[in-house]
């Protein structure tokens, strides 16, 4: 081990992301994400999206009686098998 006095301090590790160079991205993304902005893309899939979701928790309300009427069957059909063996 060396003895004696450091001559420099050691660099932070920590960088901040505002410290980061920001680059100017592909231009076909740019132009792309202009397209989609003017024609209300973002408000359009949000809207869809909000609907599919009442459908999809509607559906899952009628999905569980049916699961549940369809383990019953199957549990009757089963003892029905079961008795007349």
């Amino acid at each position: 081990m060396a003895m004696g006095k450091r001559t420099s301090e050691q660099a932070p590790m920590w960088v901040s992301a505002t410290d980061l160079p920001v680059s100017p991205g592909h231009p076909f993304y740019a132009r792309l994400n202009t397209i989609l902005d003017e024609a209300g893309f973002d408000r359009w899939r949000r809207d869809g999206a909000e609907a599919g979701e009442q459908r999809w928790r509607h559906g899952a309300r009628h999905g569980a009686r049916r699961a549940a009427m369809v383990s019953a069957v199957s549990r009757e059909m089963s003892t029905m098998a079961i008795c007349r063996s």
